[in-house]
């Protein structure tokens, strides 16, 4: 599976569609988040699917991704606890799955949602354990490195050792 990487530790249960919608640590992921990830599933599945014939709902499974816990979203519908940094909710007539990055654990495989959790710490980790296999990561990289104050690691990108450096 091409996206393996994104999911957190122990997380198999993606499917071969994942929609997901993300909220920075300055947004909220609430209801009407929610109701926008099933109208653009929905919208997604009706472009893809042979005409006449719907592609079956069990191809699909919707992620709202947060920096920080959705604290109004689990006081609405409630949240149920998956795993450190993992809940689901169901939507309508689907689960879907809440991935809480702050609350991720520090493991080599979460590194990606680690730069995104808003937390200065987590990010540095989550900086030096990504195995960059794209030279344009390092652009992301300098980005995070400069909001968080922080230096970039260096990492080798197809054979070639991309430059460090906030400036």
């Amino acid at each position: 599976r091409p996206l393996e990487f994104l999911f957190p530790d122990c997380q198999d249960h993606h499917a071969k569609y994942n929609p997901l919608k993300y909220k920075s640590r300055s947004e909220t992921l609430n209801a009407r988040t929610l109701d926008e990830l099933l109208a653009n599933q929905v919208a997604y599945k009706k472009i893809i699917s042979p005409r006449g014939r719907p592609l079956p709902i069990e191809q699909f499974q919707m992620y709202g991704i947060s920096t920080r816990f959705p604290a109004a979203l689990h006081r609405e519908v409630g949240l149920t606890r998956l795993q450190q940094g993992v809940y689901e909710t169901r939507w309508g007539t689907q689960q879907v799955r809440i991935l809480v990055l702050s609350e991720m654990p520090e493991t080599p495989r979460n590194a990606i949602w680690e730069m995104f959790s808003g937390e200065r710490r987590k990010v540095e980790i989550g900086l030096k354990q990504y195995k960059a296999n794209r030279p344009y990561v390092q652009g992301l990289f300098r980005i995070l490195a400069e909001e968080f104050e922080l230096r970039v690691p260096r990492c080798r990108t197809h054979g070639k050792t991309s430059v460090e450096a906030p400036r």
